[in-house]
């Protein structure tokens, strides 16, 4: 019976983790219509064994897309300070230079590539990021949903749902295509809080 081979990780693209998770998840479905038939045949200890093949798979294709997403948003964003080193920030680093390298990576993201649980988790943290760093506007790039299944934007649709939710803390702009959201936050009471944060008080 297959075993579970481990996938090597080094030089694979985002789109060769996704392809992988996709193989996953159909040895997952294999060994699970297998398990359940060797079942009602009455090969019980044979359709466990098939079972517990089709959870490993499982586990790996949820492994494996996290990867992807990892992957594929560090290839869109190669200046977002996430995927940065953390480093000591100086006395009034990021205050009187408006964020510094950071602010200078978060002036867009680009979610092409995610799902849509991977792309709101990522604009939730973008947008964290931007208000830890002072940056008051950013470009958030969702594509216009052409290479999706049925051609129907998912991603879109969803990012745009969340941003209404909060327009309180934010506006969308007038966007510079229909792919993408141009976010202006509302700078909040207390804000200024931040520069108290930075000295340590």
């Amino acid at each position: 019976m297959g075993q579970l081979a481990s996938t090597p990780t080094h030089s694979l693209s985002g789109q060769d983790f996704r392809d992988l998770a996709f193989a996953s998840d159909t040895l997952r479905r294999s060994y699970s219509e297998q398990s359940q038939a060797a079942w009602r045949d009455g090969r019980k200890k044979e359709a466990k064994a098939l079972s517990d093949l089709s959870k490993q798979h499982g586990a790996e294709q949820t492994r494996l897309h996290a990867l992807a997403a990892e992957k594929i948003f560090a290839e869109n964003n190669p200046l977002n300070p996430s995927l940065a080193p953390k480093k000591q920030r100086s006395f009034f680093s990021g205050w009187f230079s408006g964020g510094g390298d950071e602010a200078g990576g978060l002036k867009r993201v680009d979610l092409h590539g995610l799902f849509v649980a991977e792309a709101l988790a990522r604009v939730e943290q973008h947008v964290a990021a931007c208000k830890e760093h002072g940056v008051l506007r950013t470009l958030i790039i969702t594509g216009r949903g052409l290479h999706s299944q049925g051609g129907i934007a998912r991603v879109r649709p969803e990012v745009e749902a969340w941003l209404r939710e909060r327009s309180n803390e934010m506006r969308v702009l007038q966007g510079r295509n229909e792919g993408a959201f141009d976010v202006e936050l509302v700078e909040q009471k207390g804000w200024s809080g931040k520069f108290w944060k930075m000295l340590g008080w």
